[in-house]
């Protein structure tokens, strides 16, 4: 058994160690243009990095902890959807170029068109998830 000194000691270093790392994730999420797709992979890994880290720590972190992990995790998953979303993008422009079928011309633009309208609106699930990610942070930091 662990004592309570060290466990203490655990406890406050880890923590310190999260508040730097999640005021890290917060300034990446400032400098983040929304449109960009660098942008958005770069949040995307931070986001992961901070979600792997609390889930590590999780034992010496408040159970609160664990809506933090799963906003992150839902982060995750629309970031993971766009950065789909502009692979396949890539795709289909190829498949354009290298194809005079107007047939796949008018599916691949149709395809496309349905994968940027849902992007908008995850874009728009993305900013309200992080600002729900902020409002969680700032009392975890506390």
């Amino acid at each position: 058994m662990v004592d309570d000194s060290v466990n203490l000691k655990l406890k406050k270093f880890v923590k310190e160690r999260l508040n730097d790392w999640i005021r890290r994730a917060l300034k990446r999420l400032k400098k983040t243009d929304f449109n960009n797709e660098e942008d958005l992979h770069k949040l995307r890994i931070t986001a992961k990095n901070l979600r792997y880290s609390l889930e590590t720590f999780s034992f010496v972190l408040k159970p609160s902890t664990k809506e933090m992990i799963s906003r992150l995790k839902k982060i995750q998953d629309i970031l993971g959807y766009i950065h789909d979303t502009q692979t396949f993008s890539a795709y289909l422009d190829n498949l354009i170029l290298s194809s005079s079928d107007p047939e796949i011309h008018k599916e691949s633009g149709w395809l496309l068109g349905y994968r940027l309208h849902s992007d908008q609106g995850l874009k728009s699930d993305l900013e309200k998830q992080w600002k729900k990610f902020k409002d969680q942070a700032k009392s975890f930091m506390e």
